[in-house]
């Protein structure tokens, strides 16, 4: 599945089971991957840990493609 991120587009997907959510992505070229794994209790549902759980994946496929996270405002 191709996914738009603040870096670059990526493919790959979500996934998971009771305990963990997963999200594993792959440059375009399929040389550089990145995977996510976050111990859960049936998915992230508290908003602090879901937000804290998309800038980590933001910044691990910004990292796989060489690029710096671009910055937030506070209000994000």
């Amino acid at each position: 599945m191709k996914v738009n991120t603040p870096c670059g587009t990526v493919w790959g997907h979500t996934g998971g089971l009771p305990g963990y959510s997963s999200e594993i992505y792959t440059d375009a070229g399929g040389h550089r991957s990145v995977a996510v794994l976050t111990s859960t209790n049936f998915g992230i549902k508290e908003k602090a840990a879901a937000t804290a759980n998309k800038t980590l994946v933001e910044a691990a496929t910004c990292q796989m493609l060489g690029r710096s996270l671009p910055s937030r405002s506070p209000s994000e």
